[in-house]
């Protein structure tokens, strides 16, 4: 599709210096910061906020849970520092309801060029506003960490790699 929109733009001669420079850029960029399966390390240019709707579905034992979540991911002052919010609600096929909410911040802390890869690590807080007796929550507060890696390879090719972990507090009872 970008070839289509280039051809059209060098065709009508308004907007050929922008056209050459669209093409001279490797096509992997032009969806570099769209991934839906891996978290990628590019924050948010200032002035740009995004939206993402995710909608997955699970099959499981024969039961159906659709669990959508919007998030959205602002820049502060910069592309530098990025604040966003993910809220998750949960349909099963006998309740639903709101599970629990991430508020998180990255820090892009490398901008890819042609040796380095872009790297922004993420902090998130997750807020136990879930109902846990119906599975929608952990009842507690939990902290998560991700370190996104991504790197343009190729003209067509990006490579994303995370590490993470989330960490729930949990309550030490003593039976009496």
């Amino acid at each position: 599709m970008r070839e289509a929109v280039v051809a059209l733009l060098t065709v009508a001669g308004l907007l050929s210096p922008v056209a050459t420079s669209i093409a001279s850029e490797p096509l992997a960029k032009g969806i570099q910061d769209n991934s839906f399966f891996i978290e990628e390390a590019y924050n948010q240019e200032f002035g740009v906020v995004q939206h993402i709707l995710n909608v997955p579905i699970n099959f499981t034992n024969g039961a159906r849970e659709i669990a959508p979540s919007f998030t959205q991911e602002w820049p502060i002052f910069s592309q530098t520092h990025q604040f966003s919010y993910t809220i998750p609600y949960v349909f099963t096929e006998n309740d639903n309801g709101i599970a629990d909410v991430q508020l998180n911040y990255r820090l892009q802390a490398l901008t890819e060029d042609e040796y380095t890869p872009a790297f922004a690590p993420r902090f998130s807080l997750v807020l136990p506003t879930g109902n846990e007796h119906k599975g929608f929550g952990t009842g507690v507060v939990g902290y998560q960490f991700n370190l996104p890696f991504s790197k343009i390879v190729s003209d067509r090719w990006t490579l994303h790699f995370n590490a993470g972990m989330t960490v729930f507090r949990t309550c030490a009872t003593a039976d009496t």
